[in-house]
């Protein structure tokens, strides 16, 4: 069976919103709905271990939010996408979820700031398919983010990490549990990562080298 993920652009006015949806497998790519009404829909099957999850980032001017858009679970996906069409409305108090069965939009998310102030001040967002670990702000250079957890029992852990700063943003893998990441690429059991002007960085642990990954 197919499922589907739409995102419609229901701010007032023709005000542009940007999306950007991924998966631990696939990235989407960034899609702009320029006008009131415009729809973003992209399918996809199952993965052979039931675990298929999509997040989506959305921003328009000064706002943005990230959220899952799909999750594999049979309560998220009749219950509240209503079929296999989990359908996305961005209206201007925040991001709505429609049931196509019940034909009723529910606010499941709001927005947040983009901080399009110009200083350096770096707000971090990571989460997994079970854990959301929240906004942290990092106000100064120097300052340090850091979290801890077990690889689940299918070893399939896999965190994500948004950071944004003035008008740039980013969203990466941080962590993936690839034997060849954790050792070749991070080092140990650290994976270091460092903003900087520039772009991302992941810095080794064992070679004490810091290498770009990823651009704002």
């Amino acid at each position: 069976k197919k499922y589907h993920v739409r995102v419609v652009n229901l701010l007032s006015g023709n005000t542009n919103l940007d999306v950007h949806c991924k998966s631990a497998d696939d990235d989407i790519g960034l899609h702009s709905l320029p006008n009131h009404g415009d729809t973003y829909e992209f399918g996809f099957h199952l993965n052979f271990f039931g675990t298929t999850l999509f997040f989506c980032n959305l921003w328009y001017g000064k706002f943005k939010v990230v959220f899952d858009a799909f999750i594999t679970k049979e309560t998220f996906i009749l219950k509240q996408c209503g079929d296999n069409v989990c359908i996305w409305e961005a209206q201007d108090d925040g991001i709505y979820l429609h049931n196509t069965v019940t034909n009723k939009s529910v606010l499941k998310y709001t927005w947040g700031p983009n901080k399009l102030t110009g200083n350096n001040n770096l707000d971090v967002h990571c989460k997994s398919a079970d854990d959301d670990l929240g906004v942290h702000s990092l106000p100064n250079h120097g300052d340090t983010y850091e979290f801890g957890f077990h690889l689940n029992f299918f070893g399939t852990t896999l965190f994500f990490c948004n950071l944004w700063y003035g008008n740039f943003h980013v969203v990466f893998d941080a962590f993936i549990t690839s034997e060849k990441f954790v050792l070749e690429q991070c080092g140990e059991t650290i994976c270091m990562w460092e903003a900087q002007d520039d772009g991302i960085y992941l810095h080794n642990t064992v070679t004490n080298k810091s290498v770009f990954k990823y651009k704002w």
